[in-house]
């Protein structure tokens, strides 16, 4: 089978989980003997990106305008500016892909992020008779379609003023497309999202799970909370906790970056609250120093205060044997098990997950019954193996029912 991934971002160009996943199952699938090339963006001006044969960086970029930032500039436009600029976004791309896509004949595609690129682009496989299996990562679609369906104002302005690009977005089919948990697909299915099939893929770790005589080696007092700095991912809410243990020794790394100016609050709010010599952002790290990162840590906090739909750095943090506390959100049920796998705590709740940090480190007996499962759970239904089972049969399932 000859698959094609197309993605916004591709390592090591890449912001997060989802550009990661697309890089994983890629090497996964070339691993077992697939042909798989790779279709995405040009590197950015300046940045050196080592040539690989089977990747292709052609497409066109339209940055995202971070939310924040359009509330605050564009507030009249904030409903239908967003799905305009993604919808724009195809706009140079199309003729690229089309001249890629002559004398390729793959069998499949699969398309990991396409808000900067453009979602139009399907149109060109759909031509091309490719069937496009979409990677449903986050709400993106979902809210796209919310944003078309729910401001008469958003549809007036996108058939005024894009009506090319409004038309090809209407015309978008999902015939194929894949989650990475159960929760986000109950959630496009209880909004009436237009799929004709679906399936769940889970994410998975490409390393080895830390080996139970290493658990059992004591740690610092360090905290690890590894994510992009946006309000949503409730970073905000680990600081207001970790202020409440000041009588005990600990410290907390933060490792990210994001768009300000929560960035520039979050710093801010560590002064305030006099705890400079205890909190340190650490930026952007490469993949592997983070992992190096849960290995040492006490404990990996993810706070995020939105649902959260599948939480790669979560099975991360188990698999390196940091315990995790994780609030309340999205799929982190479907990940562990409350006080058996993960300490997972209300939304929000600066208090519950300041109780939680102190358990860990008050009681060694519980940090290692936490690392033990979690990394047991991880073995069980996170390697990278047990995705590209899925991936392969979802594969031979798509490529199936497009010849039906």
């Amino acid at each position: 089978m000859k698959v094609l991934v197309v993605s916004n971002l591709y390592p090591p160009d890449y912001i997060g989980g989802l550009e990661l996943s697309a890089q994983k199952t890629v090497d996964g699938l070339r691993s077992r003997g697939y042909e798989v090339d790779v279709l995405t963006r040009r590197p950015p001006e300046g940045a050196e990106v080592p040539p690989e044969p089977h990747v292709h960086r052609l497409l066109c970029f339209t940055p995202e305008i971070a939310d924040e930032e359009l509330r605050r500039r564009h507030p009249r436009m904030h409903g239908w500016w967003p799905l305009y600029l993604r919808l724009r976004a195809a706009r140079p791309n199309l003729p690229i892909v089309r001249r890629f896509l002559e004398d390729r004949p793959y069998d499949v595609a699969m398309f990991f992020g396409m808000q900067s690129i453009g979602p139009a682009l399907f149109h060109r496989f759909d031509r091309a008779g490719i069937p496009v299996l979409w990677n449903m990562g986050d709400y993106f679609m979902l809210e796209q379609k919310k944003i078309e369906a729910a401001s008469r104002l958003a549809q007036w302005n996108l058939s005024v003023f894009s009506r090319r690009w409004y038309r090809l977005f209407r015309s978008i089919r999902y015939d194929y497309v894949s989650f990475n948990s159960h929760f986000l697909e109950s959630r496009y299915k209880e909004s009436g999202f237009p799929m004709r099939h679906s399936f769940v893929i889970h994410r998975g770790i490409d390393f080895p799970v830390t080996p139970a005589d290493e658990l059992r080696l004591p740690r610092d007092p360090i905290f690890l909370i590894a994510c992009q700095l946006e309000r949503h991912k409730g970073i905000h809410v680990a600081i207001e906790a970790a202020s409440m243990l000041r009588e005990r020794p600990w410290s907390l790394r933060i490792i990210g970056d994001g768009p300000e100016p929560y960035g520039t609050e979050v710093r801010q709010r560590v002064l305030d609250l006099g705890l400079e010599d205890r909190i340190e952002f650490l930026g952007r790290r490469p993949h592997a120093e983070v992992i190096a990162q849960m290995r040492a840590a006490v404990a990996f906090i993810n706070p995020p205060i939105w649902d959260e739909p599948f939480g790669r750095t979560s099975i991360e943090a188990m698999a390196c044997g940091a315990p995790l506390i994780n609030s309340d959100s999205g799929a982190i049920r479907e990940i562990a098990e409350d006080e058996v796998s993960a300490l997972i705590y209300p939304k929000e709740d600066a208090g519950a997950l300041a109780d939680r940090m102190a358990r860990i480190l008050d009681d060694p007996s519980l940090r290692l019954s936490l690392a033990r499962a979690g990394a047991q759970r991880v073995q069980e239904a996170f390697t990278i193996d047990a995705v590209l089972d899925k991936t392969e049969s979802v594969l031979a399932e798509v490529a199936r029912l497009a010849k039906a």
